[in-house]
């Protein structure tokens, strides 16, 4: 196929190792435990609901869509997008196996390198004009790399601080409900991109519907934090439909 080149090559092979590894990891369980299993055995208050996970299943199929889309498309992508598409991919590996034998340190370092990638692929699509389907998948792969980027940090101090900082626990589940708060409402402020900021507002729900009878500051604080979002992503999709251009 003479659409096929190199770039295109390079982020399709990373992308189907990363979900082939993925799939193995939940299904023939590495170290013979799940990621949730994993989660569940460390007792931090910034961890959503276990349903909120299920948005895996939704990323791996934006990935494959993104895929299939690359795959036919006879444009060729962009060389840095692609680069840093690849390392995501590659490192998602790395951090995935370091995860599940509970390296919680090795986790947070891999997965902020996942997380640098996606904010510099979020920002270069902001440069350029790019099909908003396919490459939507990126508004909610982004913000949920975020959320576990910290997640995993949450659960790195708990493993070698047992569950204290500078700050308990709790409070630092306050901080960084208050902390991924503030890019979702920067993000529909000056992109309006409601869909980054869904996923954190789900996220945000995930945690409220988790400790609802554990925590009336946690509970408290994400329910401003639900409240502020749900109403900014209304307003983003009213503004997203009226900026249409009508049809003659």
């Amino acid at each position: 196929m003479k659409n096929i080149t190199k770039n295109k090559i390079f982020v399709i092979v990373s992308s189907l190792a990363m979900l082939l590894f993925n799939f193995y990891a939940e299904w023939l369980p590495i170290n013979g435990v799940t990621r949730l299993e994993v989660l569940n055995s460390i007792p931090i208050y910034f961890m959503p609901s276990n349903y909120v996970y299920n948005i895996w299943y939704v990323i791996y199929a934006g990935l494959i869509i993104f895929n299939l889309y690359l795959l036919f498309s006879k444009k060729d992508i962009d060389s840095k997008i692609a680069k840093w598409i690849v390392v995501a991919n590659i490192v998602n590996i790395i951090w995935i196996f370091v995860w599940h034998y509970l390296l919680t340190g090795l986790a947070v370092i891999a997965v902020s390198i996942i997380f640098i990638s996606l904010v510099i692929i979020f920002f270069e699509l902001g440069k350029k004009k790019k099909p908003f389907f396919p490459y939507a998948f990126f508004s909610i792969y982004t913000p949920w790399m975020m959320v576990a980027m910290l997640s995993n940090f949450a659960a790195s101090n708990y493993m070698a601080r047992g569950g204290e900082f500078f700050f308990s626990s709790e409070l630092t589940a306050i901080f960084l409900i208050i902390l991924i708060t503030i890019p979702a409402v920067i993000t529909l402020i000056i992109r309006n991109d409601f869909i980054f900021s869904s996923v954190i507002l789900f996220s945000i729900f995930g945690i409220l519907t988790k400790h609802f009878y554990q925590s009336d500051s946690i509970v408290a604080t994400a329910m401003i934090a639900s409240l502020i979002l749900f109403v900014g992503v209304m307003i983003g999709i009213v503004k997203h439909f009226l900026s249409r251009p009508s049809k003659p």
